[in-house]
Order: C-alpha cells, then sequence, then structure tokens
C-alpha cells in the first residue's frame, strides 16, 4: 500500500499528499522515463499522421540519405520511442508519442489535465489578445538549481529527444537561465517561476514590458 502518511511543505506549511501525489513522487524517483509507457488502450488511429509528416520532412532536410528515410511512419515511430509493444506483441503509441503526434482527444483519455493554451496581453487591463499556456508537473530539481543551470533531470527524457531529433531544444540544463538573460538584456520585468500544488503545476510568467 501507499504511505498515506506523507506531508509535503508549501508556502502555507505542510499539507498531507494524497495518493496521487505519492504515485507522482515514486514514479519521479524511477530511473525510467516515463514517457516510454506503452498505452495499450489506445491503437495507432492515435496518431494525426499529418503531423507524423510535417515532422518527418523536417528530420530529413536535418538529416539527408540516413537509413530510416524510406521507412514506413509505423517503423519510424517505432525506431524513434513514439510506439512499443505491449506484453502480448500488439504495437501501441508511448505517451511520448501520443503527447507528440496524438489528437488532443486521444491524449486526454491518458492524461485528462493536459492543456495548452496562449495568452499574449496588450495591457494590465486587457484580458488577452493571444495566448499559450502549457500545464505540468512540479520540477524534479529545486527552483534555484533550475535558475542556476546546469542540471538537467527532465521528467520525460524521450520526449526531450523527441525535439532534439529536429535540432529544437537542448539537454545543457541553460534554458532558463537563458531565458532570464533574455528579459534582463531587454530590460523587461524579471519572470516569475514558481510551483503550484493541489494540482502539482509548475508556472512561468513572462511580461513583454
Amino acid at each position: 500500500m501507499l504511505d498515506s502518511g506523507s506531508y509535503r511543505r508549501n508556502g502555507d506549511g505542510d499539507y498531507r499528499c494524497t495518493r496521487e501525489e505519492v504515485r507522482s513522487m515514486m514514479r519521479d524517483q524511477s530511473d525510467v522515463s516515463q514517457d516510454l509507457r506503452v498505452l495499450e488502450q489506445l491503437s495507432l488511429d492515435a496518431f494525426d499522421y499529418e503531423s507524423v509528416r510535417r515532422y518527418r520532412i523536417r528530420w530529413q532536410n536535418l538529416k539527408p540519405n540516413h537509413v530510416w528515410e524510406n521507412l514506413e511512419d509505423t517503423d519510424f515511430l517505432h525506431k524513434i520511442g513514439c510506439i512499443g509493444r505491449s506484453e502480448n506483441g500488439k504495437l501501441h503509441p508511448t505517451a511520448a508519442g501520443v503527447l507528440m503526434f496524438g489528437y488532443e482527444y486521444e491524449i486526454v483519455k491518458e492524461f485528462p489535465n493536459y492543456f495548452l493554451d496562449y495568452q499574449e496581453h496588450d495591457s494590465e487591463t486587457m484580458r488577452w489578445t493571444d495566448r499559450i499556456i502549457s500545464s505540468s508537473g512540479n520540477l524534479r530539481i529545486s527552483i534555484d538549481d533550475a535558475l542556476f543551470g546546469g542540471i538537467s533531470d527532465p521528467r520525460n527524457a524521450n520526449l526531450i529527444k523527441l525535439f532534439n531529433l529536429i535540432n529544437i531544444g537542448e539537454r545543457s540544463g541553460s534554458g532558463l537561465p537563458s531565458i532570464f538573460e533574455v528579459w534582463e538584456t531587454q530590460g523587461w520585468k524579471t519572470p516569475v517561476l514558481e510551483e503550484q500544488f493541489n494540482p502539482d503545476r509548475t508556472v512561468l510568467t513572462l511580461t513583454l514590458s
């Protein structure tokens, strides 16, 4: 049984963790990337193959004449960790695969709290003109370590690899320090990075002024 006596500290003091929070902390302690988990309840129809096609075009432009270039989509997705085999040998999307290429209505079957939104405010009084908000779990390192940089400890290593394959992102642990440096250079208000609990969220607020 999960430990029901676990406590966590937030800004208001200590509070008792829910069973789901304990499960999440136990998952985070694993050395195996959680996004390689095979989602047996989903079929390969969960993928938006137009997104796969666009991804492969960018990948091929960066890696012309690669040995995987002429693979069928299913084989290519299997090679890059977006498809895996269940215990009975059948192919299903992995968590990374469905997050990268899945239809939104398929994603929320496995990740009901999945939410991506963008907000762009022209002024403090205006609600929003355009917007992007990404909701996810909390950091696996302290905020101070994240802002100092040099530590790369992604919760979903395969998802990061998928972006790296098309030259988006890196794993040097310099992303947040770079953002803060740009804001300082521009003379904009210092970004705010904070962790929230119940539900777990990491929120980065960027003010363009």
